[in-house]
């Protein structure tokens, strides 16, 4: 009987792991079922959340469009008067050389002028043809010191008065 009595402590030992090894599963398969439920629920928000940046996105790639239009159009209102005036001041620098080498024109001066009358067309129009393009570099256009039309007809012994 001492064995019967061993072999059914055994059995009962084993049966109460069993069922404690069983509770234990039962309760991890409960919360790995309420983490995935979980899960679920952030993916939904965060796939939802990933819909409404998308439209968002679209919105204000809009809207910078818009912004940068306006700030072209904006660019554009301030740089014609200012081009008009680079016009204006080329055109008059050229008249005032074209009158300081006028009264001093001799057959070979003539030459020379119209030599520096080609150069002067080759150097200046491209610009000015790129600035009405809105192509030239920004910046303003300056006459460096000593090369002025004053200096230039004062230092050239030709176009000396």
């Amino acid at each position: 009987m001492k064995s019967r009595g061993m072999l059914r402590r055994r059995v009962n030992r084993q049966l109460t792991r069993r069922w404690k090894t069983e509770q234990r599963i039962a309760t991890l398969r409960d919360a790995l079922q309420e983490q995935t439920q979980r899960l679920e629920s952030v993916l939904t928000v965060a796939g939802e959340t990933s819909q409404r940046l998308e439209q968002h996105s679209v919105g204000l790639e809009h809207v910078q469009q818009q912004a940068l239009s306006g700030f072209h159009a904006q660019i554009e209102n301030q740089l014609n008067p200012h081009r008009e005036e680079i016009q204006r001041r080329s055109e008059a620098l050229f008249e005032e050389i074209n009158s300081k080498i006028a009264p001093h024109s001799k057959r070979p001066a003539a030459r020379r002028f119209a030599q520096f009358d080609r150069q002067v067309q080759e150097i200046v129009v491209p610009h000015v043809n790129a600035r009405r393009r809105g192509h030239a570099p920004s910046g303003r256009w300056t006459i460096a010191p000593g090369c002025g039309a004053d200096d230039a007809a004062g230092s050239h012994p030709q176009l000396r008065g």
